[in-house]
């Protein structure tokens, strides 16, 4: 996707894939602008930073949050679900797209949460379509 203020995915994807009406926004990781992994943060700096990457993502496409249709969170040990739920909660506010919850052994850099997403972006409303990363 072009335009996405993140650095260019390091493996062999996207940070989105457009399909009709439909953006599959890829996990995001608590990364910072240049890539780094910050797994130095707590684990609310970490959804936070998650969240506000898929934000990223979402802005490149020209749709607004409330467009996300589904979210699906990964957590390392599901004991840590309650308080990503409340930065999850105050991030999205009285939106309420599906969700999914995975608790998962690990995630890459030791990072404690993951989210991917898919969004509902009428075609009309998008100037560029998403294109594959640049190598």
């Amino acid at each position: 996707m072009s335009g996405v203020d993140l650095p260019t995915p390091k493996g062999h994807y996207s940070h989105a894939a457009r399909v009709g009406d439909l953006l599959f926004l890829s996990g995001q990781l608590p990364l910072d602008e240049t890539g780094t992994p910050r797994t130095d943060l707590d684990l609310e700096g970490q959804a936070e930073l998650v969240f506000a990457n898929l934000d990223r993502v979402l802005a490149a496409a020209g749709a607004p949050r409330d467009a996300l249709a589904q979210v699906r969170v990964y957590v390392t040990d599901v004991e840590l679900w309650p308080r990503v739920d409340a930065v999850y909660r105050a991030w999205l506010g009285d939106h309420r797209p599906a969700r999914c919850v995975v608790p998962v052994p690990a995630l890459h850099w030791d990072s404690l949460p993951e989210a991917e997403a898919v969004a509902h972006v009428p075609t009309a409303e998008v100037e560029n379509a998403v294109s594959p990363a640049s190598p």
